[in-house]
């Protein structure tokens, strides 16, 4: 796990450790992190830190759906620069806008869509980590929720929870924290609001204080990206030039001012591969343009394939299934 997190996120953590008796120095020594530190805006912590963070919370309190918990119980006020950007957007609907662009400011992993759906719009979460853990989604949900419940209306209520992962097995936990429709075992996860909702307005909204907030997070966010590991760069430049069909290893590293062999070697360090980097992208965005109906040829040529053939062989090859059959079962499940 190379990726990193906020210290200033991983504090909810630390709280939860703190309520519960742990003394600072058991945390520092059991996670490797100095908590003076934690303070610091630019502080990042790697991943597998949060990790041990969450094994020990976990632990402690004996509490299987502590992260369905994290924000009514242990968050007393906004405790990050996107939760204050968002807490002075003039509507939800803008402070959404604003948590999708910064979102990796929080955690280098994290990306969030807002797709439009009729009369709704999903908030759409990635984790592109390799430590996919129910607790990270469950804090972002609720979390969204209390966003929309407590500075734009309390009456707003979800239309849908969609979850990748199978129920867990205080599932009607959930029922009762979100009063909507809770859909398991998914293919994306993702909070779907209705637009009208979104359109509330933010009642602590100032748009002074975002234009400040906002100049601080595009510096932040310039300096992950410019810091960030290779496998990062790698991906960013897949994501960006993948549909002019020419990305490869030779375009890719001429790209990062290496040579082949030293991009393979550097990526094997990280470990891993380029073509497990385009695989992965290529099935990520090919998942994103079936549920906003983008037609199969259409995407072979977004994806970079020579043909929608190609596309379809390598689709039923990642996920089991068509891209027509997929894009059905989206439909019959909505």
């Amino acid at each position: 796990m190379n990726t990193t997190v906020s210290g200033l996120g991983a504090r909810v953590l630390v709280r939860v450790l703190l309520k519960h008796g742990q003394a600072s120095s058991e945390i520092e020594k059991e996670t490797g992190i100095v908590l003076a530190e934690l303070d610091n805006i630019e502080n990042r912590l790697p991943m597998a830190t949060l990790k041990k963070l969450a094994d020990m919370a976990y632990r402690v309190t004996g509490n299987p759906a502590l992260g369905l918990h994290l924000v009514s119980d242990y968050v007393e006020k906004p405790h990050h620069l996107i939760n204050y950007l968002m807490l002075s957007c003039s509507t939800l609907l803008e402070g959404y806008q604003c948590y999708s662009r910064y979102a990796r400011i929080d955690a280098d992993y994290s990306e969030v869509e807002l797709r439009e759906e009729a009369d709704n719009i999903a908030i759409v979460y990635s984790n592109r980590s390799g430590y996919q853990a129910n607790w990270i989604i469950e804090l972002h949900m609720t979390a969204n929720l209390m966003f929309c419940q407590s500075f734009g209306s309390e009456d707003i209520k979800p239309v849908e929870i969609r979850l990748t992962y199978p129920a867990p097995d205080y599932w009607k936990k959930y029922q009762q924290i979100f009063q909507a429709p809770i859909l398991f075992s998914m293919n994306e996860t993702a909070i779907v609001l209705q637009k009208e909702d979104l359109l509330t307005p933010v009642t602590t909204a100032n748009p002074s204080l975002k234009l400040i907030l906002e100049k601080q997070a595009d510096e932040l966010l310039r300096k992950i990206v410019h810091s960030g590991s290779l496998r990062e760069k790698v991906e960013q430049y897949i994501r960006t030039h993948l549909s002019s069909g020419t990305v490869d290893v030779k375009s890719t590293s001429d790209a990062m001012a290496m040579n082949r062999s030293t991009l393979r070697r550097q990526l094997n360090k990280e470990g891993t591969s380029f073509s497990y980097l385009l695989n992965t992208e290529r099935q990520s965005q090919s998942l994103q343009n079936l549920r906003k109906g983008v037609s199969i040829t259409e995407i072979s040529e977004l994806l970079g394939f020579s043909d929608s053939s190609s596309f379809q062989h390598a689709f039923k090859r990642w996920f089991g299934k068509s891209p027509r059959a997929y894009h059905q079962s989206i439909l019959k499940n909505r």
